[in-house]
């Protein structure tokens, strides 16, 4: 029980050390403008088969990664590798990744 218990007050000492986040300083409609611009920019092979699948803020609870809006294309129908996403980074940086 002692056990338990100890374990218990670790858990919510370390919820209470977690990293506080702020909402995100690139909000999803810029995020996803951004990434389009991009797209475009680069020459990024997305043509009517693709369109964007998936939208989502990653590492918001993580003090040790970077946040960012990852904005994922997929073509339809869909194929081995027939994927990329854009991830849109707080600072504004811009990288991308392609399906395996």
């Amino acid at each position: 029980m002692k056990t338990i218990l100890t374990l218990l007050l670790l858990s919510i000492f370390h919820l209470a050390d977690a990293k506080k986040v702020d909402p995100p300083q690139v909000g999803i409609e810029l995020a996803i403008e951004m990434a389009k611009n991009y797209v475009r920019r680069e020459s990024i092979q997305a043509n009517e088969d693709y369109t964007i699948v998936k939208v989502e803020f990653i590492n918001m609870y993580n003090e040790y990664e970077l946040t960012y809006w990852r904005i994922r294309w997929e073509r339809i129908p869909a194929v081995k590798g027939g994927w990329f996403e854009v991830r849109v980074f707080q600072n504004s940086d811009i990288e991308v990744k392609y399906g395996e």
